[in-house]
């Protein structure tokens, strides 16, 4: 029962709290007076660059308004996607000097194994945060894309899709099928944020997701 939660809250934190909820399911915000803030995204990808500034505005805001306050960010197991809005807010008010300390101090302290983010276009988005808040804006660029290697391969057929936008958001350019080692491409350019997914010949769902972005890119290879 939510009402559980909201009242452990209450005991521990009196009325210094406020619940960051970016997982996709909401629920009756009512039960902890309205003190709430819903900002989801989908499981196992990274959210647009914008997404990390705007949710960072929106927790210093609440610890401007409460220096007491405790927030309570979370998506569904814990780890991922609350995690990576975590790191980003971390860089984004610099209590951290680099990425990778803000990632190292979450995986400390929300994951046993300390392997809380593990998504690599989570982690791969937050470089690109990190570049930002530490440079400014990126120029502005379209990329040549001229091919994707595979390691370790598939040992079989599969397809591909490219995709503007991010996933969920995204909007299909192409689909072909590739041999499962590599994709070679001859006049493809893409801008801002871009998604390549690769599916089994026989199935809907994708099982691999390339989610990058052409204005943190350089030119040569890209992990």
């Amino acid at each position: 029962d939510i009402r559980i939660i909201r009242d452990f809250i209450r005991e521990k934190h009196g009325n210094h709290f406020y619940l960051f909820n970016v997982h996709e399911q909401n629920y009756d915000t009512k039960i902890f007076d309205d003190k709430v803030i819903f900002m989801p995204f989908p499981d196992h990808c990274s959210p647009r660059i914008s997404y990390f500034e705007e949710s960072s505005k929106r927790i210093s805001k609440v610890f401007e308004d409460d220096p007491k306050c405790t927030i309570f960010l979370h998506c569904k197991a814990g780890r991922g996607r609350s995690g990576t809005v975590i790191c980003a807010y971390q860089m984004y008010s610099k209590n951290v000097s680099h990425v990778d300390e803000a990632i190292f101090a979450v995986n400390e302290k929300r994951s046993p194994e300390h392997m809380s983010i593990t998504i690599p276009s989570q982690l791969r988005f937050l470089h690109y945060f990190e570049r930002k808040c530490l440079k400014g804006e990126p120029k502005v660029q379209s990329i040549s894309i001229e091919k994707v290697e595979f390691n370790p391969q598939f040992n079989r057929e599969m397809i591909f899709s490219f995709n503007n936008g991010i996933p969920y958001e995204d909007k299909e350019e192409f689909r072909k099928k590739f041999d499962g080692k590599s994709i070679t491409f001859t006049d493809l350019h893409a801008s801002n944020e871009f998604v390549i997914f690769i599916y089994d010949i026989n199935s809907s769902k994708d099982c691999v997701r390339i989610q990058l972005h052409s204005n943190y890119l350089t030119s040569g290879n890209e992990n």
